[in-house]
């Protein structure tokens, strides 16, 4: 896997970051000066070969951020190994995430199982474009509260199980989720 930047010199992602900042200013967005992307994608799009998918990027953010009528903040860093994800806010103000990922196996049906979820247990699911290489998903942005480990043991249990439940649906006919 070679680098993705053309210049001499540059570290891994100027390039691309360069190219996020002018797409994003392109379409009438609030944003900082320069955007890394995300330490955690870019190492593990080198590792995977996915530098063609990392190039598109900024365009497919872009692109999203117009048809949806995204106003975009900076992406989440360290950030995951599959997806590009960040603060939005869609054009009534109300606070969104934007996620893009590249096409992959736990990724496959996301988008659909947040929409029979409907924001019962998980985040709703406001907007979902895929095609064969990329899954664009705007989801309800979900503030962390008290993390399940500065809980007791016997409650963690509870919340676990109850949330269990919330998430339990019965299989609807036809559906296309691969068993787990």
């Amino acid at each position: 896997m070679g680098r993705q930047n053309a210049g001499d010199g540059e570290p891994p992602g100027t390039r691309i970051t360069h190219l996020l900042t002018r797409a994003a200013c392109s379409v009438a967005m609030a944003s900082p000066e320069s955007w890394p992307l995300p330490r955690n994608l870019v190492a593990a799009a080198e590792r995977e070969g996915r530098a063609a998918w990392l190039a598109m990027l900024p365009a497919t953010v872009a692109r999203l951020a117009q048809a949806w009528s995204l106003s975009l903040e900076a992406p989440f860093q360290p950030g995951g190994q599959t997806a590009w994800v960040a603060p939005v806010r869609d054009r009534a103000g109300a606070e969104l995430v934007l996620k893009v990922a590249w096409a992959h196996r736990e990724a496959l049906h996301e988008g659909e199982g947040l929409r029979v979820w409907a924001g019962n247990g998980a985040v709703r699911l406001h907007a979902l474009e895929e095609s064969a290489d990329t899954i664009a998903l705007l989801l309800e942005r979900c503030r962390p509260g008290t993390p399940l480990t500065a809980l007791p043991e016997p409650q963690q249990d509870k919340v676990v199980a109850g949330l269990l439940r919330q998430l339990w649906r019965a299989p609807a006919s036809g559906f296309r989720f691969r068993p787990l």
